[in-house]
């Protein structure tokens, strides 16, 4: 399903960005995107928000940093200040993530930014 979607949208020559939380959703799209870099998009590109809610979230952080350096994978992080944000916290935060991945998407000429997701999210 995968191969045959970015064989109708994926332009081989512009890279792919991957909104990369750690978690089992956006590790499992890693491992299903790897394979075809280099064949139907440039090159996949791990974007990572640190959230700074819960105090495991600069562990979590490093381990996507070393997930990108493991694949050599360009990494790009952006840290929220959760005191810095207004309003409802989940709406603010979601607002800034989708906001970095923009900014990123257009700095790096990314095609497109993925995102991984279940039934229950």
């Amino acid at each position: 399903m995968i191969e045959s979607f970015l064989k109708l949208h994926s332009n081989p020559a512009r890279p792919l960005g991957l909104a990369y939380s750690g978690g089992a959703d956006s590790r499992y799209l890693l491992e299903r995107l790897l394979p075809f870099q280099g064949a139907l998009f440039f090159r996949l590109h791990l974007l990572h928000v640190e959230h700074s809610l819960r105090p495991s979230s600069c562990l979590e952080a490093e381990e996507a940093e070393r997930v990108a350096k493991a694949y050599g994978l360009p990494f790009h992080k952006e840290t929220l200040d959760p005191k810095a944000l207004t309003g409802n916290i989940e709406a603010a935060c979601r607002a800034r993530r989708y906001g970095f991945f923009e900014e990123v998407a257009k700095e790096e000429g990314l095609q497109s930014v993925c995102t991984a997701h279940h039934a229950d999210d």
